[in-house]
């Protein structure tokens, strides 16, 4: 049994799967921010076209 320093969960001795398993989940949450920039990025580029057209 170990406890992971990243989310204090603990787990079974795995090898390398804790490691992977976060790497993992970091990934999916950096994906999901970059995908919340790129859709905020696109509200603003939007406002600012409906701005210029009026």
């Amino acid at each position: 049994m170990r406890t992971d320093t990243f989310t204090g969960d603990r787990q079974e001795e795995g090898g390398n799967s804790l490691i992977l398993n976060n790497t993992i989940s970091n990934a999916k949450t950096h994906r999901e921010s970059v995908q919340e920039s790129e859709n905020i990025n696109q509200d603003v580029n939007d406002k600012n076209i409906d701005l210029i057209e009026s």
